[in-house]
């Protein structure tokens, strides 16, 4: 009689798994448990094509139970590799403007268990390897060049995985810093400038006098602008730098924005006028207001539409000298210009009313230019008050706005709205037609 064993074992592999990779390497070693077989006789060998280090993704392993007869069965298992991709926690550099020649340092600490390499880009065509200890990363250079520069710290694991980050506007001011930059008038500012309302746009009054000495810990000066179609109204007399180079100044500080303070403000100012100015043959500037939830307001670099825009650094040799010919200095004058000034010499009011012509009613906007007392009224073409709108104490900068529905007495016609606030006495023509 023979008996032969036909019959292939019976295997049962082992769950498929999952497990991070090992520190260092995009792999990882895995220990796998064996797999439940069975036979009606005796289970010869079990084996398996695992590689013993697992590459990052999935691996299929095959079990291969083989009895004592030579009857074999397969099954599988899949073994899965993970790598997280390396996350930067904390990026820090230079808090304020740093002077050409002078190192800078940034520092920064990072998640990941591979990290292969950590490289700074420096915004100015040069680039480095950061100093890696543990899970922080730090490294340090030096600018010859003034200018505005980003820079870019990536971080790349053994798997090919990336992660970026940025420090943004690293000002670095010239060795000679002393300067001075005045600027009057106004300039088109387009829809989606002012961030709290998109669809804002029409002119933008701007008014600065800005200068710095070797003796001043900071600069000194006054900033005023005002955006009447967005409702903005913006002051500043702090600053952290000013930097003049030929037919260009940029300088950066903090203001208020209506009522809120503590607002940062950048701006970047050309004198079309200045001799050595190749890129730019008009006055132009550009404008950008943030705060700790945002921007609120940035144009791109922009002609002015009216006014003047006036340059030029101090010297050693002389109290001052302009890029330009020194007859066009003689012109310029250390004051301030003032919300008054614009709002008189470029025609635009701190205060609307619309829709005008109205019929059942008409809404009146004001933004206070100082704190003190204030009257809004309605008179007829007589001189006679029709209405007092308002009349009490106002707080700078806080807008204020009213809705005046006239009574079935009144009559269709003109009327003026008079403002008078101690500064300049407004007056508007308001057309009612019933």
């Amino acid at each position: 009689v023979t008996v032969n064993d036909v019959t292939a074992p019976v295997i049962t592999p082992p769950l498929n798994l999952t497990q991070p990779n090992d520190p260092g390497i995009c792999a990882a070693e895995v220990i796998l448990s064996d797999p439940i077989a069975d036979d009606n006789c005796e289970i010869a060998a079990i084996e398996n094509n695992s590689p013993g280090l697992f590459s990052v993704g999935s691996t299929t392993v095959t079990w291969t139970v083989t009895d004592v007869n030579g009857n074999a069965t397969s099954a599988s298992q899949i073994v899965t590799v993970t790598n997280d991709a390396p996350i930067i926690n904390t990026l820090t550099g230079p808090t304020g403007p740093v002077v050409e020649g002078a190192e800078i340092f940034i520092s920064g600490t990072f998640t990941d268990n591979n990290l292969a390499s950590a490289s700074v880009d420096w915004g100015d065509g040069q680039s480095s390897e950061a100093l890696v200890t543990g899970d922080a990363l730090s490294s340090s250079y030096t600018y010859t060049v003034p200018g505005s520069y980003n820079i870019i710290v990536t971080l790349e694991d053994a798997c090919g995985e990336i992660a970026e980050g940025v420090i943004e506007n690293v000002e670095v001011i010239g060795s000679s810093f002393e300067g001075f930059v005045k600027g009057a008038g106004f300039f088109q500012s387009p829809q989606g400038a002012y961030k709290p309302n998109p669809h804002a746009s029409g002119r933008f009054l701007f008014g600065f006098l800005v200068k710095n000495r070797e003796r001043y810990d900071h600069p000194k000066g006054g900033t005023i602008f005002f955006f009447r179609a967005g409702r903005m109204l913006f002051s500043s007399k702090e600053y952290e730098y000013l930097r003049v180079n030929e037919g260009e100044a940029i300088y950066q500080g903090t203001g208020r924005v209506n009522r809120r303070k503590n607002v940062h403000f950048k701006v970047t100012a050309i004198d079309g006028q200045a001799s050595n100015t190749d890129e730019y043959t008009s006055d132009a500037i550009k404008i950008k207001i943030w705060n700790e939830d945002g921007v609120i307001y940035e144009n791109d670099l922009t002609e002015i539409y009216a006014g003047h825009i006036w340059i030029y650094p101090y010297t050693r040799r002389l109290a001052s000298a302009r890029t330009v010919a020194p007859e066009t200095y003689q012109e310029v004058d250390e004051t301030t210009p003032t919300i008054e000034d614009l709002i008189s010499e470029y025609g635009e009011s701190n205060i609307m009313a619309y829709p005008n012509p109205f019929n059942e009613s008409i809404n009146i906007e004001y933004i206070p230019l100082m704190t003190g007392r204030t009257s809004v009224r309605i008179y007829d073409l007589q001189g006679r008050i029709v209405t007092t709108i308002f009349d009490g104490e106002v707080e700078e900068f806080l807008p204020l706005n009213w809705e005046f529905k006239p009574d079935e007495y009144l009559d269709n016609g003109v009327y003026l709205l008079r403002i008078e606030d101690g500064l300049l006495p407004q007056t508007i023509r308001l057309n009612y037609h019933r």
